[in-house]
C-alpha cells in the first residue's frame, strides 16, 4: 500500500512501490507492506531478516535515505485503501535507516538486517507462530531530498512480490 502525504490517500493497486517520491502524482509516500503469515515461532531469537525487491526500474543514483519499521502490534488489521490507512498505525520504536546505492531495472534489491525491528514483535507475549507483520516503510529525517527508488509491487505469487526473509 502506498499513501500519499498531501492528502493521506491510500493506494493498493499500484504496480510499483514507488520508495519515497512518486514522480507521476509529484508527491511524497510512506509505503506499508503486510505478510500474512510469518511462521517464526514465539520468543525464537531472530539471526537475520530482509525485504527483498525487484527493482522496477532504474534510478539516478542520488542519495536516499529509507526509515523501515514494523506496525507494533501481533495482529496488524489489513491493508486497505482508507485515508490515513498506513500512517495512523501504531509504529514501533525500533527503526533500520538504510541508504540503497543505485538501482537497475530488474535488480534483485535486499534491505539491510531487519532483526532488530523483527525482534522485538516475536518477544511480545502474545506472539503466535503465523502471525502477520506489517513493515511502514518511510523517508528517514535525515533526507531532506525528494530522491527514491522504485520496486515492483508484482502480485501475490508474483517472483517480483516483495519478499521477507527471517531467520531464527
Amino acid at each position: 500500500a502506498e499513501e500519499y502525504t498531501v492528502d493521506s490517500g491510500v493506494w493498493m493497486e499500484s504496480g510499483d512501490l514507488d520508495l519515497m517520491f512518486d514522480s507521476d502524482f509529484g508527491g511524497e509516500e510512506i509505503v506499508a507492506l503486510r505478510f500474512d503469515v510469518l511462521n517464526v515461532p514465539p520468543r525464537a531469537v531472530i539471526t537475520s531478516a530482509f525485504i527483498q525487491f525487484t527493482a522496477n526500474s532504474s534510478d539516478t543514483g542520488l542519495p536516499v535515505i529509507i526509515r523501515i519499521q514494523t506496525e507494533a502490534s501481533v495482529a496488524p488489521s489489513p491493508l486497505a485503501e482508507r485515508f490515513y490507512n498506513v500512517s495512523s498505525r501504531n509504529l514501533s520504536t525500533n527503526f533500520v535507516e538504510w541508504q540503497p546505492l543505485q538501482w537497475q531495472s530488474s535488480d534483485v534489491i535486499t534491505t539491510p538486517n531487519l532483526a532488530t525491528v523483527v525482534q522485538p514483535l516475536i518477544s511480545q507475549l502474545n506472539w503466535q507462530q503465523g502471525n502477520p507483520i506489517v513493515f511502514v516503510i518511510s523517508r528517514s529525517p535525515l533526507d531532506r531530498s525528494s530522491n527514491s527508488r522504485s520496486a515492483t509491487s508484482g502480485g501475490r505469487g508474483s517472483e517480483t512480490t516483495p519478499m521477507l526473509v527471517v531467520s531464527y
